[in-house]
């Protein structure tokens, strides 16, 4: 088969992308992805590009839970390079648009496929093998199931390019291509989620060393050069990481059969949202190819796979018992994670197994035209009825027989390639193709109808009456909380609540929590209106409620809050006017606010008496204060807030927030770079 260009290649893989989402995209946008990339990611994203837009870098995230560092979330992925492009697509416009964000994560499937397909292509497997690895990893069911997690996918893209740059250092002798997995190893990490990295570490790792020893330990050089150049990310990340609450992801082993099905079968037992099963079909050519496997192994591939099975089933729990124990490992490792992997590895299967096939025996003659076209028409017509019928889902039984159809009339097409036909190979990629898009896309697991950018205009609360939205941005340093939806929904309004769900939710400010009230689940908490004294310690002006929220009866019979705004918002804002600002003042005087930047705060302090002065805002490495220009020691009030000592008289009181891990980091980063610049030049 003839050999494409590489950007004969990157065009194709960019037009499969579309074709395959292109209900959620322009000009259809009849659906969306939902979950976390809508209701965690894109906030996040949003709060980063305003802030930028303003002129000012987000270092620290007001919004949620009294504070967290926002260079510390590495979710947020400030420094992974494609944000960067993200951002500059919607430089003219309003706001960061959630179709942008949709779109820049469908593109790294352009990016999966074009670097795996490379990848099978440098091990000598023919195109059409190629294209249909490429498909199985880009296209399957990990990947599609993972596209509302954005980090997931955003990391787990680049596996191939450092799987390509192992082998072709062990083709070529030469350190030099180990720069791919330098540079996959650095997007990786700064993609944005630990878990996958650990996964993505281990799985090359024993890729490499299932080679040799001497490719094992140079791959695990190059994957440390990329943590020394994704350094400016790594050290405010694992400062931040440090006073996280205990939060496991990893459990006791996968178990259940029905878990091992989904790969085998799109939909046995009818997916829905919230389900505690995951999309993970493999497609057909990976099925087909796992027997080939078995009889013709690949040493790496097989490592990989047994080592991911390990790290999923876990016998014996030995590794859930060392997760447990260990601070950090609890925070990076995750079983499902280790699906990343493997899939990869499928999709050197399916290539290796249709490479093998075409390659095996001897075909007597060339296949008839008959059943050349016969085998062309079934497969046309075969996709055809499954076009018809998508997207409603088939279930059970069904999908195991459609799915044995598809494998049979798959291997038919192989049958006839094998046989000198292959133009079939074009007719049995779209085949394949269209099995993947019918099995993963338009499903409630993967979508929810409409387009949400209509619906969320710059400069407007949805829901919420435009005065009520006013005022709350009048008096943004007071905090909300919330009743009926989603704390960081508040991160694109900037404004800010004590509730919160993220990650870096502190042990110290968990515990605080909890001395007025349990938390809801491992991150989220209530606050009632008759919690007075949380209300108060915490800086809460405003209720936001809507109709049959949990609170919501409470709060419009409280007569310590009034209503603000008019009587049809879906949303409505009550007021305590009476609300204690987030700061404290312990001592006779008078304070008036200067200015309050997430970064900044500054005070205008008249004390009579000596006192402690207390900010309302988790206390974290970086913060650092002044008085009258003089620097303050920081200490903590009630373990979680700041608090400094003032003498009396007139004083200007200055919180800032400039963590040096982010100065360090850089350093490091730039000198990483700029070495490993300068030994690739010289091993040129």
């Amino acid at each position: 088969m003839p050999r494409l260009s590489r950007g004969v290649v990157a065009s194709l893989a960019a037009a499969l992308t579309y074709l395959f989402w292109f209900e959620y995209l322009p000009p259809f946008n009849r659906i969306h992805l939902h979950s976390d990339i809508e209701g965690y990611h894109w906030p996040l994203l949003v709060a980063a590009h305003e802030a930028i837009r303003h002129g000012r870098f987000p270092l620290w995230d007001s919004s949620i839970y009294c504070g967290i560092p926002f260079s510390g979330n590495i979710q947020a992925a400030l420094f992974y390079p494609p944000v960067w492009l993200l951002f500059t697509a919607n430089l003219w416009s309003r706001h960061l648009l959630f179709k942008t964000l949709e779109a820049w994560t469908f593109l790294h499937g352009t990016l999966a496929f074009f670097l795996c397909y490379a990848w099978l292509r440098n091990r000598d497997f023919s195109l059409f093998a190629s294209v249909l690895g490429g498909l199985g990893f880009a296209f399957g069911g990990y990947m599609v199931s993972q596209n509302s997690h954005v980090g997931v996918v955003t990391g787990y893209a680049w596996t191939p390019l450092a799987w390509w740059g192992i082998d072709q250092f062990t083709q070529s002798k030469s350190f030099r291509p180990l720069w791919k997995v330098v540079a996959a190893s650095t997007l990786c990490f700064l993609a944005g989620y630990p878990a996958s990295f650990v996964a993505f570490t281990i799985g090359t790792t024993v890729y490499a060393f299932a080679g040799s020893w001497r490719r094992g330990l140079m791959a695990l050089t190059a994957i440390a050069a990329g943590l020394a150049v994704s350094a400016i990310q790594l050290l405010p990340a694992a400062e931040a990481s440090g006073s996280k609450s205990f939060d496991p992801k990893y459990g006791s082993g996968v178990w259940d059969p029905f878990f091992y099905v989904n790969f085998v079968v799109p939909d046995w037992g009818g997916f829905k949202f919230g389900d505690p099963y995951m999309y993970l079909y493999l497609g057909v050519p990976c099925l087909f190819g796992l027997p080939w496997l078995i009889r013709r192994p690949d040493r790496a591939v097989v490592a990989v796979l047994a080592v991911s099975a390990w790290f999923i089933l876990d016998p014996g729990g030995l590794i859930f018992v060392l997760a447990d124990r260990t601070h950090l490992l609890v925070q990076v490792l995750s079983n499902y994670s280790f699906i990343e992997p493997a899939t990869l590895a499928f999709a050197f299967a399916g290539a290796h197994g249709v490479d093998s096939y075409l390659r095996s025996g001897h075909p007597a003659g060339r296949a008839s035209g008959v059943l050349t076209w016969a085998v062309s028409v079934l497969l046309a017509m075969w996709s055809l009825y499954r076009l018809l019928v998508w997207p409603k889902p088939v279930i059970g039984w069904r999908s195991l027989f459609e799915t044995s159809i598809t494998l049979g009339l798959f291997v038919m097409g192989l049958f006839v390639i094998r046989r000198g036909r292959t133009w079939v190979a074009i007719v049995v990629c779209a085949a394949i193709f269209v099995d993947y898009k019918v099995s993963g896309t338009s499903h409630p697991f993967s979508s929810v109808r409409g387009d949400l950018d209509p619906y969320h205009p710059r400069g407007i609360f949805p829901g919420v009456d435009a005065a009520a939205f006013d005022a709350m941005r009048d008096h943004r340093e007071f905090r909300i909380a919330v009743d009926g939806i989603a704390a960081t929904d508040l991160r694109r309004y900037g404004l800010a609540s004590p509730q919160g769900f993220d990650p870096l939710l502190s042990a110290q400010y968990k515990s605080l929590i909890e001395h007025y009230r349990p938390f809801r689940t491992n991150r989220l908490f209530d606050i009632a209106p008759h919690d007075h004294a949380l209300r108060r310690n915490l800086g809460v002006r405003y209720f936001i409620t809507r109709d049959g929220a949990p609170f919501q009866t409470e709060i419009e019979s409280d007569q310590g809050l009034r209503r603000i705004g008019g009587p049809a918002a879906f949303l409505r804002v009550y007021e305590d006017p009476t609300a204690a600002p987030p700061w404290q003042w312990h001592g006779k005087g008078t304070v008036n606010l200067r200015r309050w930047d997430p970064e900044h705060r500054d005070f205008q302090l008249t004390a009579e008496t000596p006192g402690q002065f207390v900010l309302i805002e988790q206390f974290a490495p970086g913060w650092r204060a002044s008085i009258d220009g003089r620097p303050a020691t920081i200490g903590r009030f009630q373990d979680v807030f700041q608090s400094i000592s003032v003498p009396p008289g007139p004083h200007a009181i200055t919180f800032e927030y400039s963590p040096a891990s982010i100065k360090s980091g850089a350093a490091i980063s730039a000198m990483s770079f700029i070495g490993l610049a300068i030994w690739l030049r010289k091993r040129k």
